[in-house]
């Protein structure tokens, strides 16, 4: 399982890589509308499948190994058919009020949103069915080719091709999926069995019932990160979107480490029914989480504005204040990571869920108070109070369901000693399992 979990954790850095690479790229040849129109069209992607992961979600991954895989998958495409034709009638429908429609929806692209979208949801099915059935290399190996597609297809149309418009990248995005799905089918298709697919509504029923928790958090996780999107491009312009947009993308990059050690921690939690030790390790690798961002963060905050200018052209040169108002979010998050993990490991998942909402009861008022008042900062100062006040709730309840003591949270000496020690149990169970 280790070596599983570094595979994964690699395909992560290799996506944090790239994603920069095209943050790159598109900064300097698209320009901030450029980078504002992408961001737009990516959010409105993500809202569609956040509808279509009711039934095409991280549910399927359980259901995999349960249920006939001809059945899941005839369900899930289905249900991706189904929540193709319920935007396309949505998008219809916001038209008639163009003012709202042109702040959601990155207008010119309406059509290529509903397709892209779909060949996520087809995507992201066999993902998850490729993890469900345990086959994580071959995940890792699929996802890494959807992002390296992207970034190859992306610079041909740009350095090659000479066509430095937004369209470039969506392009880009068809083949990538395009290419994604054919490999990922290929990868299935020896699992699945034609046969009398089971009854869909018992199936839908079972899938709904164990994934709907869990899809709300995502939405509403979804919301706290996004929704300043919006705002911006209502209050403000394309323009600034874009800049801001490039500002979110650097310092989630760092998120990496709270994700990678955070992914430990869940495999020995899920693993112990020792509550102590579930405790003791969290804390651990809460303070090792938290000194390992700060230093990155640093690195960032000490590159100075004229390096960010040059490197992703004049239109950004606002970046570094974007950066330092999201670096106390960044910090949060990180933390909230480690103690989500926890909660998930000792199946209490519902309170990352009610962390995520005590988020967005601090985002929306916070956007449309901040981002008139301070712009793009403001947003940014926003998000950093969502994120600080979904931690808050987090820490409380995890000393509340721990009995953690605040000196327990203070670094000391043998901290650095028991998380070697730690790592190397890991690994030696590791070896014994192999």
């Amino acid at each position: 399982m280790l070596t599983k979990i570094l595979g994964t954790t690699g395909t992560r850095l290799l996506n944090a890589l790239l994603t920069l690479l095209t943050l790159w790229i598109t900064t300097n040849y698209l320009g901030k509308e450029g980078v504002g129109t992408i961001s737009l069209i990516i959010l409105d992607i993500s809202i569609i499948l956040l509808l279509n992961d009711f039934l095409g979600g991280s549910a399927l991954v359980y259901f995999s190994s349960r249920k006939k895989l001809f059945s899941l998958l005839l369900v899930s495409y289905s249900w991706a058919i189904v929540v193709l034709m319920l935007f396309f009638f949505i998008f219809r429908l916001m038209a008639l009020f163009p003012g709202i429609y042109s702040d959601i929806v990155a207008t010119g692209y309406e059509h290529h949103i509903l397709l892209l979208a779909f060949m996520n949801a087809l995507c992201l099915s066999n993902y998850n069915f490729l993890v469900g059935l345990e086959k994580i290399k071959r995940y890792n190996q699929v996802f890494s080719l959807q992002i390296v597609t992207t970034a190859i297809v992306l610079a041909l149309m740009i350095f090659v091709f000479r066509k430095h418009e937004v369209m470039s990248y969506v392009i880009a995005l068809y083949v990538a999926l395009g290419l994604s799905i054919l490999t990922s089918f290929g990868m299935l298709f020896k699992n699945i069995k034609v046969a009398r697919p089971e009854k869909p509504g018992a199936m839908i029923k079972e899938i709904l019932a164990f994934g709907s928790m869990g899809q709300f958090a995502n939405i509403i996780q979804l919301m706290n990160k996004r929704f300043s999107f919006f705002v911006i491009k209502s209050h403000l312009n394309v323009g600034a979107l874009g800049v801001y947009s490039a500002g979110v993308q650097l310092t989630e990059g760092l998120r990496i480490i709270g994700q990678s050690i955070s992914l430990v921690q869940f495999s020995r939690i899920s693993n112990t029914r020792d509550p102590e030790y579930a405790k003791r390790i969290s804390i651990q690798l809460l303070k090792f989480t938290l000194f390992v961002t700060l230093i990155a963060l640093l690195v960032i905050l000490a590159i100075p504005s004229s390096v960010f200018t040059y490197v992703f052209g004049e239109d950004f040169g606002g970046l570094k204040p974007v950066i330092l108002s999201l670096s106390i979010g960044l910090m949060a998050i990180s933390a909230s990571m480690i103690f989500a993990h926890y909660f998930s490991g000792m199946g209490k998942p519902k309170y990352n869920m009610y962390s995520s909402a005590w988020g967005l009861l601090i985002t929306i008022p916070g956007v449309f108070i901040l981002i008139p008042w301070l712009g793009i900062i403001g947003a940014g100062l926003a998000a950093s109070a969502a994120y600080l006040a979904s931690m808050i709730y987090h820490l409380i309840l995890f000393v509340k369901m721990s009995g953690a003591k605040g000196k327990e949270f203070l670094p000391g000496k043998d901290d650095w000693q028991v998380l070697r020690t730690e790592l190397r149990k890991m690994v030696k169970t590791e070896r014994g399992r192999d």
